[in-house]
């Protein structure tokens, strides 16, 4: 998995150096890992641009879990478009996606290993856990958000042992 990793952050660096097309990175991505991994391995991608001049979130997913957006009047939408993981096909089939932002909208942006945790009666955190610490946040600073979304995480954890690494990116448009 590190070996893909450094790979895929390679191959994003030098795909970046002469197009950030959203469709040109994500086939550039998928072909890197399905020709190198001999064992059908795959990797979860979400390739982002946020356009902060025209208030645009551009985005891309293979297979990673889906963001949130927390618009300013407190509406919460998952932005999905299901679609497979880097490696799975030959040909990626993978569609670039446009979302209007508006000052106050939060971007929440995740790792399994937020709605993955257990706590010592092995319930998992889950997405509805998630969604109830942003939506009851509504009015909060990026920092803040973040910071509450992560000690809900610690409390629930109750102590116990991370199950996969926590990433957490929350972006707040002015």
């Amino acid at each position: 998995a590190g070996l893909l990793m450094a790979m895929a952050k390679s191959c994003l660096h030098n795909q970046a150096q002469h197009s950030t097309d959203v469709i040109s990175v994500m086939n550039s991505m998928n072909k890197m890992v399905f020709d190198t991994i001999q064992k059908r391995l795959f990797m979860t991608f979400l390739y982002t641009i946020i356009n902060i001049k025209e208030k645009k979130l551009i985005y891309s997913n293979a297979g990673h879990h889906f963001p949130y957006l927390l618009r300013k009047t407190g509406k919460l939408e998952s932005l999905e478009y299901p679609s497979y993981p880097l490696g799975v096909r030959k040909e990626g089939h993978y569609q670039k996606l446009t979302v209007n932002l508006k000052k106050g909208d939060i971007i929440i942006f995740y790792s399994d290993g937020i709605i993955e945790q257990t706590n010592k009666k092995m319930d998992l955190f889950g997405f509805s856990r998630l969604e109830e610490i942003i939506k009851s946040n509504k009015g909060s600073t990026a920092k803040e958000m973040l910071q509450k979304i992560l000690l809900k995480l610690d409390d629930f954890a109750q102590n116990t042992a991370r199950v996969d690494d926590v990433t957490l990116i929350v972006i707040k448009i002015n």
